[in-house]
């Protein structure tokens, strides 16, 4: 059975309050951030103090996020574990990474960092611990490294750095072998010139990866994908409307309603995702609050009477004609 994200974020605070972190609270899904639509990394609660070139000691945070753009193999909403730290604390916090991610998959494998060739100080905090294997670096282009970023308005904050993942069965390349992308660790650099490091780590990606599942596979996601199929979608139709019903759900607790602009608008485009139907079944079987159905049946219906309107806009000078003649 699955650990829970919940748990895993109880255990991830808890571990790294035994050592001395800051634990911070999330800031909340709908940011106030100009540059942002919705929280959505867990460095984002301290974007501002970077901006301001303001010290940082060792602190960690649960935060929930939400991606518009995310792959169909990746959830929109999820939660993130994040670490960060003025850069001085690179190995420390590298190493009590280490520590946390090894406590928590114990099964064979080996866990992978895959920094920009060139990042020669992010490869020796890795290394420097003695807890890893030198082969568990793996360098890679700076053209194929997703992980070079710029961030905020005026592409203030620079970051730098690689993904880290699990690899399991034989631990190599064969055919026993399964990858699971964990996260991130990266340096960012401000417009001013103070350097930070950072760790963001998937919570589903992690209770993914000691599951030996994929994210669709944990619940209640999983409850949903199951019911749908249930009822005649196929596997990808109906992983992309329960992830689109997670997310309207998780809006709503927000306070957010669908609406022509901004938050309020992705919030709409989730809803059409959404068949009709399917939400009624996921309603009736429990697995959306009644408030989220009704939000999604309210949208639902606009946009049918709206569509309505349109048709009948587009008749009338054809009726109109035809009564003249």
């Amino acid at each position: 059975m699955s650990q829970s994200v919940d748990q895993l974020g109880i255990d991830f605070t808890g571990f790294f309050a035994e050592r001395g972190y800051r634990i911070d609270p999330p800031v909340p899904l709908l940011s106030d951030d100009p540059s942002l639509l919705f929280t959505n990394a867990s460095v984002t609660p301290y974007k501002q103090r970077m901006l301001e070139a303001r010290a940082i000691a060792p602190s960690a945070v649960v935060q929930p996020c939400l991606r518009s753009n995310c792959s169909a193999d990746r959830l929109s909403h999820f939660t993130m574990f994040g670490l960060i730290a003025d850069y001085s604390f690179l190995t420390q916090l590298t190493a009590d990474l280490q520590d946390f991610l090894t406590a928590q998959i114990r099964r064979p494998g080996r866990f992978v960092y895959r920094p920009c060739a060139g990042d020669d100080d992010l490869i020796e905090a890795w290394r420097a611990t003695g807890r890893m294997l030198p082969d568990t670096i793996q360098p890679v282009p700076p053209r194929l490294n997703l992980t070079r970023w710029r961030y905020g308005m005026g592409e203030s904050l620079l970051g730098k750095g690689g993904g880290i993942a699990v690899v399991a069965g034989d631990g190599g390349d064969g055919p026993d072998a399964h990858e699971w992308i964990l996260g991130t660790l990266i340096a960012i650099a401000s417009a001013a010139g103070r350097l930070y490091v950072e760790v963001a780590i998937g919570g589903e990606c992690l209770a993914a990866a000691k599951a030996s599942a994929d994210l669709f596979a944990l619940p209640p996601i999983s409850d949903m994908v199951t019911l749908l199929m249930e009822a005649g979608l196929g596997r990808n139709a109906a992983r992309h409307q329960a992830d689109a019903a997670m997310a309207v759900a998780a809006l709503v607790v927000e306070g957010c309603t669908p609406g022509p602009r901004g938050s309020h608008y992705l919030m709409r485009k989730y809803i059409h995702r959404i068949d009709p139907d399917s939400a009624a079944r996921l309603g009736d079987a429990l697995l959306l609050p009644q408030g989220v159905l009704r939000a999604i049946r309210a949208e639902h219906v606009r946009r049918a009477q709206s569509a309505g309107s349109r048709r009948g806009a587009t008749a009338a000078p054809g009726r109109s004609g035809q009564e003249q003649s």
